[in-house]
């Protein structure tokens, strides 16, 4: 009777066993001559051994609807039965046949896959059906990753609250294990990385997903997770790399956009668990700058917050990559290659301090962060100015420890909007703002303004960028800021900016120097 979902039984003969089950308080009278299980948990165990003696009986059921509560449990137990006390695992695997018959419905089936790693001897079940989890391209472990995630979870910001008690704002679509199955399955999965297949691959990323701030409390564990994801990810998304990923014969490559959407995914986790794995997360960087593939660094921005701790010299060199061209590549100077960096410069459209990775460089590792601005803004001089010697276009300007002299007037704005390179007046900008942070954070403005202005040989667009800043903090900055206003001619270059001439080969920077302008004529 509880098999089909109904409650008790009526039993009106009296017998030493109705009174024995009744004294032990195995059954209870629920009402004159009904009898019921005294608790649940006597009722699954009497549905699990009832159905683990012969699967068989379950054809009588009713597979096609939801299975009833009072019946779930009991399907768990006869699978866990099946798998605890079998040789191996041909019992859970004939009791899955039985609840996959043509028109069943999926909660039937579900309650047997979750026996498995719900059992208190899960590590030990799933070595015991490691080879039927990876059968037919691992169909029985994406399943249960799958499974896992849809059955298992809850909102992450329904676990998390803000310091002052408030909620953590994150999307519902962010899920985190709270029965410690996926755990379970992931150590599984670790200690078997070199056997799963291609086709599990994004089952185990989302695995790893949802459970992915535990891993940070996780320290060794996390470890060995980030090393298996980066092993992965440098196979699947180095060009030329060598795969030793097992695939299937018949599973071939993966389709392109399934492909591009596995190694996204992949990145992401291996991202978030890159400070540990720095090495393996260094690696990756150097193996994608070596490539000059834009879209890739594309991709990688977004994370900078979580790689520039970890590998800021990396990320720098990995930006450098996909926007400076080898000048030799350029060959024949027309419209559509008259630019300093590389088109994956418009990816930093528009100019912003927001624009990753600037200002996580030089929050999390300063002088990489300095190294990168630098060197971008060198390489758009270089190109603007075709190379040639400034001799006296620029501004020179008392320090107070003798004068300096900053070249290229043409550069003075180019942190406000007044530059086509739109990486380096991006990487202006973040050094405005990061700037702005130190001052706020303490740090003495004669140490600030030293960054910003660099060593001797810096170009006018920095000095732009110190005026601001020692403007937005007056207070800290009046003294310092004084050598700055005495300088008339950087007064009249601040109110009234610079114009740009717009030539059939793109932007040129008017500096009142012929030597600025294009040779070439428009065409």
């Amino acid at each position: 009777m509880h098999l089909k979902g109904e409650d008790g039984i009526d039993l009106t003969e009296d017998s030493s066993a109705r009174s024995h089950l009744l004294g032990t308080l195995t059954l209870k009278e629920v009402r004159r001559d009904r009898l019921d299980f005294y608790h649940d948990v006597l009722r699954d165990w009497a549905i699990g051994n009832y159905i683990a003696e012969d699967s068989s009986r379950l054809a009588a059921l009713d597979l096609s609807v939801p299975v009833s509560p009072r019946v779930a449990r009991g399907i768990e137990f006869a699978a866990r039965l099946g798998l605890e006390t079998g040789a191996d695992y041909s019992t859970w695997t004939d009791l899955l046949a039985h609840l996959s018959q043509q028109g069943a419905h999926g909660s039937w089936r579900r309650q047997a896959i979750l026996a498995l790693p719900r059992s208190e001897a899960g590590f030990e079940l799933l070595e015991k059906c490691g080879a039927g989890l990876l059968a037919d391209g691992a169909a029985l472990l994406i399943e249960l990753c799958t499974t896992i995630a849809a059955a298992e979870t809850v909102a992450t910001a329904d676990l998390m609250t803000m310091p002052d008690g408030s909620k953590v704002n994150l999307p519902r679509s962010y899920r985190t294990n709270i029965t410690g199955s996926a755990v379970l399955l992931l150590r599984w999965v670790v200690a078997h990385a070199a056997e799963i297949p291609m086709s599990a691959i994004g089952a185990v990323v989302e695995l790893v997903q949802i459970q992915i701030y535990l891993l940070k409390h996780l320290r060794s564990f996390a470890e060995q997770t980030a090393v298996m994801l980066f092993g992965w990810l440098r196979q699947l998304d180095v060009r030329d790399a060598e795969v030793t990923i097992p695939r299937e014969q018949s599973f071939g490559q993966l389709a392109s956009d399934a492909r591009r959407s596995a190694i996204e995914h992949l990145r992401l986790s291996a991202v978030l668990l890159g400070e540990f794995a720095p090495d393996q997360l260094k690696a990756y960087l150097r193996e994608l700058g070596g490539e000059r593939e834009s879209y890739k660094v594309e991709a990688i921005r977004p994370f900078s917050k979580m790689i520039a701790p970890v590998a800021p010299a990396e990320l720098a060199d990995l930006v450098l990559s996909s926007l400076i061209e080898k000048r030799e590549r350029l060959g024949r100077r027309d419209r559509s290659m008259e630019r300093a960096f590389a088109f994956a410069d418009s990816d930093y459209l528009p100019a912003s301090p927001a624009q990753p990775p600037f200002l996580d460089l030089l929050e999390s590792g300063a002088a990489e962060g300095l190294r990168l601005i630098r060197t971008l803004v060198a390489e758009a001089i270089a190109f603007n100015t075709d190379g040639l010697a400034p001799e006296d276009d620029g501004f020179t300007i008392d320090l107070g420890h003798g004068s300096r002299f900053f070249p290229w007037t043409s550069s003075y704005l180019w942190s406000r909007d007044q530059s086509h390179e739109y990486s380096a007046a991006s990487g202006l900008k973040a050094l405005e703002a990061g700037s702005q942070q130190r001052l706020d954070d303490g740090v003495p403005v004669d140490e600030v303004l030293t960054d910003i202005l660099g060593s001797e040989g810096s170009c006018a667009a920095y000095l732009l960028v110190a005026i601001d800043v020692l403007l937005s903090h007056f207070g800290v900055g009046r003294d310092v800021l004084a050598p700055f206003i005495a300088a008339p001619e950087l007064l009249a270059a601040t109110t009234r900016g610079r114009p740009m001439i717009t030539s059939g080969q793109g932007s040129i920077y008017q500096s009142g120097r012929s030597r600025m302008e294009r040779s070439s004529s428009p065409t």
